[in-house]
């Protein structure tokens, strides 16, 4: 085992390809388009990845109402079905942007 401490392509007992790293490393709550749908009395969490020309940058919260005008009934179910935030990052999977990084653009 000592071998692989200094490799940087072995993942505890994985091998994984510097390209998709991250995509295995991550979970969809890290992800950029995952966010929370507010309704009125849960809050439920979605992937808006299909929908990411909405916005310049996906909100970390929205009100179910302001989706469901955006989107339409069906694209709302279909949003909230794909948010589970302990999945592994999907195949379009970018990293949530931080204060620091929203300051400087």
């Amino acid at each position: 085992m000592i071998i692989y401490n200094n490799n940087k392509l072995w993942e505890g007992h994985r091998v994984i390809l510097p390209e998709f790293r991250e995509k295995v490393a991550y979970k969809c709550r890290d992800c950029r388009y995952h966010l929370l749908v507010e309704g009125k009395e849960e809050v439920r969490p979605g992937c808006v990845e299909k929908y990411k020309d909405l916005w310049t940058r996906p909100p970390e919260t929205i009100p179910v109402l302001l989706l469901l005008r955006m989107v339409g009934e069906k694209s709302l179910w279909e949003i909230v079905s794909r948010g589970d935030p302990e999945a592994r990052a999907c195949i379009s999977f970018q990293r949530k942007l931080s204060k620091k990084d929203i300051l400087r653009k």
